[in-house]
Order: C-alpha cells, then structure tokens, then sequence
C-alpha cells in the first residue's frame, strides 16, 4: 500500500495534487484535534520545543537561513556594540532567534534573555534543568515576567519582539512597558498592523505544522486557535517616536494571515536614538 501511495503520487497531476491538499488541509482543520490558546497547551508546546530543537541541529549542520529569519540583525547593527550585548527577546520562544544571531556573528557576546509564558518556560525548565543555557562565550536564559528586570540589571542594548505582541489583550500597554526600559533600539518585527481605529480582534486558526521553526513535519490534524489583537499602525508608530527619535517601517508581507478571512500586512519597525 505504501509504495502503491508513492506512485500515485508521482504520476499525479499538478492540479489535482494541489485539490488534494487544500481538502486534506480543510478537514483537517474541521475534523483534527482543537488545540486552544497554543502557547499555555502541552501537546502544542511538546511540538514547539521538539521543532526548537530541530531547528538547531539544523543550523548546526550548516542550514541556509531565510531573509526572514535574519531581519533582527538589522536592529543590532544600529546601536553601538557593548560586550557583552544585552539583548531583551519577548516572545523569543525556545531561543532559536539568539542561535541565529550565533550563528551570524560567532564572535559575538550575548546576554540575551527571553520572555515567555510561564507553561513556555516551565517546559523548557524541565527539559534544561535550568533557565540558563550556556552557548560559547554567551548567555541564553528563560523568564515569564519583565519585572525581573529590575534597576540593577546592565542597561539593555535591544529589545526584540518578533510575532509576539499581537497575542497581547492590549499591545499599546505591553508596548509601553517595553519602552520604559529606554533600550538603546527596539526591533518589532512580523507585527500585523492595521488602519482601523479599534484594535482588529479575530481568531487565528493554524495546522499544527505551521507553528514553530520550519522542520520535519509530525503527523498530525490538530488545529490551533489564537486570538490575536491587531494595533493601529499610526497610534503604535507615535508611541514609538515618543522615545525614539529615528524610527524605520517596513513592510515584511502584505498577507500575514492568509487563512482568514482578514489582508492584515506584517511591518518591521526599527527604533533607535
């Protein structure tokens, strides 16, 4: 049966291969598993850290990065170079931007620290032993809450957020608390931003396999469902230039939900002084 499967496929026609899998995908998303809230549910956070690690051995192994993977390099070639760096990731999820950079500068000293769910980081606790991993000469460590930078932490050199504050109920609130920590330059990066007054709130409907690092993908239907609250471009923007006096948008796709029913374009925006 398997390799009568092979040959079906290698004999079938573009189009109806393409039919095939936008059914397969479509009732995989009626019929599959319903994973709510990803980031707080086991079995999706088992599949995320698994695709982190993956993702890892694949670099290790010389893996070709995207554009799209490197764009946070753009914001730390903009502030003057401090050793060790101190990077402030939100959302960074197991890590995988900090290993790119590793991988980009080898040289580079980082002391970069992620903020994530507690679930996140309770996972990756768990599998560490710790929530400091040591990478060469740089520091990779875990946290769930910003107030454990307090005063007496080293002035931070850039703040990431890639993908991440659109799964905050108020991004406006969150993106002040960042800036309040007068970062030298901030990168916000795959943000979905709007022209509509009122914050844009849908639910995000994903396969399981379109979470997490691109990588070898596991058998399986499961959806997953994330509310996502979508910012004004201009109202975010002016809060920005509240801190920053040189601020750079630009647009990374103009699609970034192409599952719904919503053309919600992806903006990167550097801020620096």
């Amino acid at each position: 049966m398997r390799r009568a499967k092979q040959y079906i496929k290698l004999f079938e026609p573009p189009l109806f291969l393409l039919i095939r899998i936008h059914l397969l995908r479509h009732f995989g998303k009626l019929f599959g598993d319903k994973i709510v809230d990803g980031y707080t549910n086991q079995n999706f956070l088992k599949h995320y850290v698994s695709r982190g690690e993956a993702f890892r051995n694949q670099l290790n192994a010389g893996r070709t990065l995207m554009i799209s993977e490197v764009t946070p390099a753009l914001g730390l070639m903009l502030v003057k170079t401090s050793s060790p760096m101190t990077i402030l990731d939100f959302g960074g999820g197991t890590g995988n931007q900090f290993h790119i950079m590793k991988t980009l500068f080898p040289e580079g000293k980082f002391n970069w620290n992620i903020i994530e769910t507690p679930e996140l980081v309770h996972h990756i606790y768990q599998q560490l032993q710790s929530d400091t991993m040591i990478v060469g000469n740089s520091n990779l460590s875990f946290s769930s809450c910003l107030h454990d930078f307090s005063i007496d932490k080293p002035k931070i050199d850039i703040i990431i957020a890639a993908s991440s504050l659109q799964y905050i109920s108020d991004p406006y609130s969150k993106l002040i608390e960042l800036l309040n920590f007068e970062a030298r330059a901030i990168h916000i990066s795959r943000m979905p931003l709007t022209n509509q007054e009122e914050l844009l709130v849908f639910s995000q409907i994903s396969r399981l396999n379109d979470n997490g690092p691109q990588g070898e993908a596991v058998s399986s239907n499961s959806q997953v469902t994330n509310t996502v609250y979508i910012p004004n471009l201009k109202k975010f923007e002016s809060i920005i230039s509240l801190k920053y006096s040189y601020v750079i948008i630009l647009i990374e796709s103009l699609d970034g939900y192409p599952d719904s029913k919503h053309r919600v374009p992806l903006y990167s925006i550097i801020a620096y002084n």
